[in-house]
């Protein structure tokens, strides 16, 4: 069995100050605030504002980088932000406070910032290196809050424990890393409008999972996320993936 590769660090005091700021930024900054923010507000409420933040992207990157502006970009992404907006009004619980929305607000501003970062700057980098170098950053900033999970830890369910490292595990080191390849290979827009499926994906999932049968507005808004999606990232996919490997970022 050949041996893995050893990792290939970035070069450069610019690139590392970004990889810094970008690590403490993504998986420390913006976890933390929209944690926070979903314990003073909605979860889906929460959701929908964060997901304002492809939109961000893609208008952002268009006028910026150079990646353009389709209109059926731009439609794809108001269609499902409809959509979200749908399941959200479904799922909404009255929970809402002022503090909460300018917490989700920030938690937009944060991820269409890292995404762009990472886009801009460390897209050129060895994919699993940044990402890996990422988490540790923020793993090593978010050690202000040792002591209190130590304490936590001590007295939570081993359900509830094992969920947690779950969620370390494979929605942010498993899932942060395909990030971060894909990052390298499509147009920042293009890949941040991707997400938009997530909240069609959670309905579906709920339902065939946990036998949760949405309402029908969370079911229209499903459909919605789903086509404004399709409309909006397939035609550049299916473009991204015929292109020459020798011009990464371009549809």
């Amino acid at each position: 069995m050949d041996a893995l590769p050893p990792p290939r660090f970035p070069s450069g005091k610019v690139v590392w100050l970004i990889l810094v700021l970008w690590g403490v930024a993504w998986f420390s900054a913006y976890v933390v605030v929209l944690n926070a923010a979903e314990r003073s507000i909605d979860a889906g409420t929460a959701s929908m504002i964060v997901n304002i933040a492809p939109l961000i992207i893609a208008v952002f990157a268009g006028l910026v980088f150079g990646e353009g502006l389709p209109k059926r970009l731009l439609i794809g992404i108001i269609v499902s932000l409809l959509g979200i907006g749908l399941i959200t009004t479904a799922s909404f619980t009255g929970f809402f406070t002022v503090g909460g929305l300018v917490l989700s607000l920030v938690a937009a501003a944060l991820y269409a910032a890292c995404v762009l970062l990472q886009k801009h700057f460390l897209s050129r980098e060895d994919s699993v290196t940044v990402t890996w170098m990422g988490i540790l950053i923020g793993a090593l900033v978010s050690l202000v809050f040792a002591p209190g999970l130590i304490d936590e830890v001590a007295t939570a369910p081993i359900e509830m424990t094992l969920q947690i490292i779950y969620l370390g595990v494979v929605p942010t080191a498993i899932a942060f890393n395909l990030w971060g390849f894909a990052l390298k290979h499509l147009p920042a827009g293009l890949l941040s409008s991707s997400s938009l499926l997530v909240p069609a994906i959670v309905v579906v999932m709920a339902w065939v999972v946990l036998g949760e049968v949405p309402p029908p507005l969370a079911a229209m808004g499903g459909v919605l996320c789903l086509a404004g999606a399709a409309a909006a990232i397939g035609p550049q996919i299916i473009r991204a993936l015929r292109r020459s490997p020798d011009q990464p970022g371009r549809v």
